[in-house]
Parts: C-alpha cells; sequence; structure tokens
C-alpha cells in the first residue's frame, strides 16, 4: 500500500494508537512501508511519536508518558487538500511530492549555477580546503611546463607547492586527496560543479526545516530534522593514468576510477 492509500484509509487515531503501541518500524511493515515513510504520515497527520530510547524504557518497565493527539490544525488540512488537488492534476503520485515551497527545477542538476550567489556556511571550511588545492595544482602545472621548456633546468624555488603535476594528473587530478573519508571527492576538471551540487543540497534541506552541518575532518554532510539525519558524500567517476616509468604519464594507458561512494545514507533513531 503506497504513503497517499494509508493516508486515505488509516484515520489519525488509530494509527496513533498503534505508533505508540509498537515501534515504527513493525507499523510500517504492516502497512507496506518504510519507517521513514511512516514519519512523514505522522508528521503530515501531525500525530505525535515516541522520543529517542522510548522503547528501551518500556522494555525496562520505566513510566511513559504518551503525548496527546491534538486536533488537527485546520490550515494544515487545507494545505493537504491543495497538495493532493495538484498532485491530482500533474499526474505525480502524492507520495513523491516535494514538501516545500521551492520549484523543482531550483535544484535541477543540470541546472546548478557553478557560481552560487551565495554560500551555505557548513562549506566553509571545505571550499577552503578545494581553493587551497586547486592554487597548488596551478601552480604545479606553471612549474612543470617551464621545466619542459628548459630542459635540465629546475623553476626557481620561490613558487611554494607540494607534489608533482605528473603524479597529480596519475591521481585522476583529484583535490584535496586523503586517506580519510570526506565530504566530497572532485577533479580540478569538475570541482566547481560539485561544491554548487553541495550547496544547492544544503540551501534546500535548510529551506524545508533540515539543521544543515559538516561532520568532523569535513567527512560528510548531516542534515536533521526531527528524530532523524540523512548523511551524504558526493564523488564522481573518473579517468586516471599510471606511469610504468618515470614521466611516462603522457602515454600511459587510462583506467577507470570509482571515488569515494556517494550514495546518501538515512539513518532514523
Amino acid at each position: 500500500m503506497s504513503a497517499k492509500g494509508t493516508a486515505e484509509h488509516l484515520n489519525r487515531e488509530r494509527l496513533y494508537e498503534e505508533i505508540w503501541t509498537v515501534p515504527m518500524k513493525h507499523v510500517g511493515t504492516k502497512y507496506g512501508l518504510t519507517g521513514t515513510e511512516v514519519r512523514r504520515l505522522c508528521d503530515k497527520l501531525q500525530i505525535p511519536v515516541p522520543a529517542q530510547g522510548h522503547w528501551t524504557r518500556v522494555q525496562m518497565g520505566l513510566p511513559i508518558q504518551r503525548q496527546p493527539l491534538q486536533p488537527l490544525k485546520q490550515s494544515q488540512m487545507t494545505n493537504d487538500m491543495r497538495r493532493r488537488r495538484a498532485s491530482q492534476s500533474s499526474g505525480v503520485p502524492q507520495s513523491q511530492e516535494l514538501e516545500t515551497s521551492v520549484a523543482p527545477a531550483d535544484v535541477a542538476a543540470d541546472k546548478i549555477s557553478k557560481a552560487p550567489t551565495h554560500w551555505h556556511a557548513a562549506l566553509n571550511a571545505f571550499r577552503g580546503r578545494i581553493k587551497k588545492a586547486v592554487a597548488n595544482a596551478d601552480t604545479l602545472k606553471r612549474k612543470y611546463e617551464w621545466e619542459q621548456a628548459h630542459p635540465g633546468k629546475r623553476h626557481p624555488s620561490h613558487l611554494d607547492s607540494y607534489g608533482s603535476w605528473e603524479s597529480f594528473c596519475d591521481a585522476g587530478k583529484l583535490l584535496a586527496a586523503t586517506h580519510r573519508r570526506s565530504v566530497a571527492r572532485l577533479s580540478l576538471g569538475s570541482y566547481e560543479r560539485g561544491l554548487a551540487f553541495l550547496n544547492a543540497i544544503c540551501v534546500r534541506a535548510k529551506a524545508v526545516g533540515y539543521v544543515v552541518d559538516m561532520g568532523k575532518d569535513d567527512s560528510r554532510l548531516r542534515l536533521t530534522r526531527d528524530q532523524a539525519y540523512v548523511e551524504i558524500r558526493v564523488g564522481e567517476e573518473m579517468d586516471a593514468g599510471f606511469r610504468p616509468k618515470m614521466r611516462g604519464w603522457e602515454t600511459a594507458q587510462v583506467k577507470r576510477l570509482m571515488s569515494e561512494v556517494c550514495f546518501p545514507k538515512v539513518v532514523a533513531l
């Protein structure tokens, strides 16, 4: 049964009783829904749900205070009716509707600007690391080109940089590479679009009520709302060479590399 069908056939009082009687995931199994879908349905119907640690307290025999079910606010009922009418006229299932006033086209992947007018604060530290890596890559390239034009000579040492242009290219021109997990694995050719994509996620999430923050050491982007959060990392597929001998990278073979996992992790508390 879809979330739409459940909303039509299950009254608030009955769902309220079930939510406070058995864990949410078991309620979802009964109606063919995921725990996340049940939670969304409760939010839509303004049904209070047990707080984190509720079922542990139940198992320990501790006293439980159930939040009362309040009458459904008229404004919410009106908004739901408008959403349903819009869904029916557009042919889009209600369960797939975006619960926000921001138009889907605003964050369509092919329409994301590479130069947003506003950057979310959660990305400041990571953007700083990427900018430093871009500056270093530019320096490495200039040093390499100068040395190629002046055989047998080394570029003046006043250019502060680390690594070599050849090794950087061998690694797929990956910026701010680290052995630790990173919120994004971006190359020199796509970092602007990748950062803009992350920024669009942050701005959109904040607009619909999520708290957006960055994990320790820029390891992941976390979107939190109510008692659940989503962790996101972004990666790209890239071309990278490998050198059988020193400075043989120009004619090296090319292999396909898949960078850091790019699937979001959803956790319901």
